[in-house]
């Protein structure tokens, strides 16, 4: 793998957080993974004079194996259709943003999700997860799912065919980004 330093510059805390808790600067990093890599995670720390980073770890996804959240997406009649397949890689963008996707759920057939953000690296987003049905109808939700702290995790099983709504937002109604999270499809 090659790794390149792309920018290194001044940064302001996401909204809501402290530099203190978070830092002042911002590095961007382009890394570039051979075609024949078999892993599919690399953990990255940044090493710098007055310290090390805890170790983040990252995916190694092709461009074309995850869909990207598309705006608008706010709500039930503009919800962006997701191949379930693929995870859905996406931000919460401006405060109190929601982000809508729309799933085939099969009655009897388990449906699991997880919104994940904080094990990404992504520590600013508290992520959401909520499930509706083609009436509406809340049919599960969750913040904090136990064994994977911030990030939520459901399993449903419908009880028929038809349209699934799934909402991914913060629990602190922040936005930015440092705000990015994937939505993944468990079998």
């Amino acid at each position: 793998m090659v790794l390149s330093v792309k920018e290194k510059k001044d940064a302001a805390p996401p909204n809501g957080l402290s530099a203190n808790d978070v830092g002042d600067q911002e590095l961007v990093v382009e890394v570039t993974v051979p075609a024949d890599c078999t892993a599919r995670t690399i953990s990255l720390e940044v090493v710098t004079p007055d310290g090390t980073t805890i170790p983040r770890e990252f995916a190694i996804v092709a461009k074309d194996a995850e869909a990207r959240e598309k705006e608008p997406n706010n709500g039930f009649r503009e919800a962006q259709p997701w191949d379930t397949g693929k995870p859905m890689t996406g931000r919460i963008d401006a405060d109190k943003d929601v982000d809508v996707f729309r799933a085939d759920g099969h009655a009897g057939k388990t449906f699991a999700m997880t919104a994940v953000a904080a094990a990404a690296g992504a520590l600013a987003l508290d992520p959401i997860l909520s499930v509706f049905d083609a009436d509406g109808r809340l049919l599960s939700s969750a913040d904090d799912s136990a064994g994977i702290g911030n990030d939520a995790h459901i399993s449903i099983v419908p009880k028929r065919d038809g349209p699934l709504f799934i909402v991914v937002s913060d629990a602190n109604d922040r936005s930015g980004e440092w705000h990015e999270y994937r939505l993944k499809a468990q079998p």
